[in-house]
């Protein structure tokens, strides 16, 4: 049986489904290929990024579109390349990113599992990102563009590059203990 199919049945009120059925037959659907109800659109963010590891004490840039994680093991940070602190260990430079534009719930699985399935038949590597809105993916330089058109190719929409540049408002200098 198909999503649309369930998705049907649903719609004329026959059964009414569950968090359980809606995963079990997403899951599915992503398994086997079928098309998916929902689709999503990717939006480029303009500009070159980097992957760097930093000392522990170094602050993160408060530019906008900084990812900072760190652990008991390491600092890792992912920035534009103009912004990459002088400090950082190592880089991994020439990176392209592109994000999910729509606010993503909890309870939705395998949205980010089918876009690394899609690039990897392909052999383009990701490095995956996710905030609590959204997930965000970064390619090489040369895999960008072909990334995105794979990801059009299996139904997903690419939004014009929007820049935002709007620096999280913030009073107070970040420290990093």
């Amino acid at each position: 049986m198909k999503i649309e199919e369930v998705m049907k049945i649903f719609a004329r009120g026959e059964n009414q489904p569950n968090l359980f059925t809606i995963h079990f037959y997403f899951l599915l659907s992503v398994h086997y290929g079928e098309g998916l109800a929902m689709t999503f659109t990717v939006e480029a963010i303009p500009g070159e990024f980097s992957v760097c590891k930093l000392p522990r004490g170094v602050a993160p840039p408060t530019e906008p579109f900084v990812f900072f994680a760190r652990t008991d093991g390491e600092c890792s940070l992912v920035c534009r390349t103009a912004d990459v602190p002088a400090q950082a260990l190592c880089r991994v430079d020439g990176r392209r990113l592109f994000r999910l534009a729509e606010t993503l719930d909890f309870s939705l699985v395998g949205v980010l599992a089918r876009i690394s399935a899609l690039l990897a038949e392909a052999g383009i590597g990701i490095f995956a990102l996710s905030t609590y809105d959204t997930d965000y993916i970064l390619t090489t330089e040369a895999d960008f563009d072909r990334a995105l058109a794979i990801l059009a190719k299996n139904g997903y929409s690419v939004a014009a590059p929007i820049e935002k540049t709007q620096a999280p408002s913030t009073d107070k200098p970040i420290t990093i203990e």
